[in-house]
Protein backbone atom coordinates (compact mmCIF):
# COMPACT_ATOMS: atom_id res chain seq x y z
CA UNK A 1 0.00 0.00 0.00
CA UNK A 2 3.25 2.08 0.40
CA UNK A 3 2.91 3.62 -3.21
CA UNK A 4 -1.07 3.53 -3.11
CA UNK A 5 -1.26 7.38 -3.37
CA UNK A 6 0.67 8.11 -6.46
CA UNK A 7 -1.23 4.39 -7.92
CA UNK A 8 -4.64 6.10 -7.16
CA UNK A 9 -3.62 9.53 -8.37
CA UNK A 10 -2.72 8.10 -11.82
CA UNK A 11 -5.65 6.09 -12.36
CA UNK A 12 -7.83 9.48 -11.50
CA UNK A 13 -11.65 9.43 -12.80
CA UNK A 14 -14.27 8.13 -10.37
CA UNK A 15 -11.19 5.84 -8.89
CA UNK A 16 -9.89 8.67 -7.34
CA UNK A 17 -12.81 10.26 -5.90
CA UNK A 18 -13.89 6.97 -4.17
CA UNK A 19 -10.28 6.58 -2.84
CA UNK A 20 -10.87 9.86 -1.50
CA UNK A 21 -14.15 9.93 0.18
CA UNK A 22 -12.90 5.88 1.57
CA UNK A 23 -9.67 7.65 3.18
CA UNK A 24 -11.94 10.25 4.70
CA UNK A 25 -14.66 7.61 5.93
CA UNK A 26 -11.58 5.50 7.32
CA UNK A 27 -10.13 8.16 9.03
CA UNK A 28 -13.42 8.74 10.87
CA UNK A 29 -14.00 5.66 11.71
CA UNK A 30 -10.70 5.39 13.15
CA UNK A 31 -10.92 8.19 14.73
CA UNK A 32 -14.33 7.08 16.86
CA UNK A 33 -13.26 3.99 17.34
CA UNK A 34 -9.97 4.69 18.85
CA UNK A 35 -11.76 7.32 21.34
CA UNK A 36 -14.41 4.63 21.99
CA UNK A 37 -11.86 2.38 23.16
CA UNK A 38 -9.75 4.83 25.29
CA UNK A 39 -12.79 5.47 26.76
CA UNK A 40 -13.66 1.64 27.56
CA UNK A 41 -9.98 1.50 28.86
CA UNK A 42 -10.67 4.20 31.12
CA UNK A 43 -13.57 2.73 32.70
CA UNK A 44 -11.49 -0.17 33.29
CA UNK A 45 -13.81 -2.42 30.94
CA UNK A 46 -12.18 -4.74 28.77
CA UNK A 47 -11.47 -3.17 25.20
CA UNK A 48 -10.59 -6.21 23.77
CA UNK A 49 -13.78 -7.24 21.91
CA UNK A 50 -14.03 -4.20 20.46
CA UNK A 51 -10.81 -3.22 19.06
CA UNK A 52 -11.08 -6.96 17.31
CA UNK A 53 -14.21 -5.26 15.63
CA UNK A 54 -12.36 -2.51 14.72
CA UNK A 55 -9.64 -3.84 13.71
CA UNK A 56 -12.00 -6.28 10.75
CA UNK A 57 -13.38 -3.02 9.91
CA UNK A 58 -10.01 -1.23 9.21
CA UNK A 59 -8.95 -4.32 7.21
CA UNK A 60 -12.37 -4.35 5.03
CA UNK A 61 -12.41 -0.76 4.24
CA UNK A 62 -8.30 -1.21 3.37
CA UNK A 63 -8.85 -3.70 0.87
CA UNK A 64 -11.68 -2.38 -0.61
CA UNK A 65 -9.20 0.24 -1.46
CA UNK A 66 -6.63 -1.44 -2.85
CA UNK A 67 -9.05 -3.23 -4.97
CA UNK A 68 -9.40 0.57 -6.54
CA UNK A 69 -6.13 0.23 -7.77
CA UNK A 70 -5.22 -3.18 -8.70
CA UNK A 71 -8.20 -5.20 -9.06
CA UNK A 72 -8.86 -7.90 -7.12
CA UNK A 73 -5.78 -10.66 -7.96
CA UNK A 74 -3.41 -12.19 -6.15
CA UNK A 75 -1.49 -8.37 -4.98
CA UNK A 76 -4.63 -7.66 -2.86
CA UNK A 77 -5.99 -11.47 -1.46
CA UNK A 78 -3.93 -11.52 1.00
CA UNK A 79 -5.57 -8.91 3.01
CA UNK A 80 -8.07 -11.58 3.47
CA UNK A 81 -6.37 -14.20 5.95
Amino acid sequence: MGDFPARIQALGGWRYKLAEQGVEDLFAIMEAGLTALLALHERGQNPIAAALALSDEFDAARFALMVLTDGFDESVSDLLT
